[in-house]
């Protein structure tokens, strides 16, 4: 893991784009922007995705939406007044993942790495298969 190490340091210390980094590196810009999310709080903070803007709850607005989730989990019917086993399945999963902290975004770009140099190669590759496949229809329009 020296390149993402180096990866987050030229960006974050030397203050280097993401596409200045790709060149340094000979990767590809969505390789590296990539690797940042997952590596950068700095980047992350950069392109807004750590930003406050306003969509998080107050602690007392937190505890109020868990306790109605945890409520519906309790009490839910379905129409007929028999128990809706579905629901509170539904609902007793979405607690249990948000207490483990699995709906955090952040928390899975970190539990799952990637190899950069994998990424960056199945991205030229595919890259380069939808060149090929533009190259052999551009004829066919120009017939039409």
């Amino acid at each position: 893991m020296v390149i993402d190490n180096q990866i987050k340091e030229q960006y974050e210390v030397y203050n280097r784009s993401p596409e200045q980094i790709a060149e340094n590196e000979g990767l590809d810009p969505t390789a590296i922007k990539a690797k940042l999310l997952q590596v950068s709080a700095k980047y992350r903070t950069d392109i807004g995705q750590d930003a406050e803007d306003g969509r998080d709850f107050s602690i007392q607005q937190l505890k109020d939406a868990n306790q109605v989730i945890y409520e519906n989990m309790l009490s839910a019917t379905l129409p007929d007044g028999s128990i809706d086993y579905r629901t509170r399945q539904r609902a007793a999963e979405y607690i249990r993942d948000d207490k483990k902290g699995r709906k955090e975004l952040r928390q899975l770009l970190q539990q799952n790495q990637f190899n950069i140099l994998s990424f960056n190669e199945a991205l030229s590759s595919a890259r380069n298969k939808a060149e090929l496949a533009k190259q052999a229809i551009e004829p066919k329009l120009i017939e039409c």
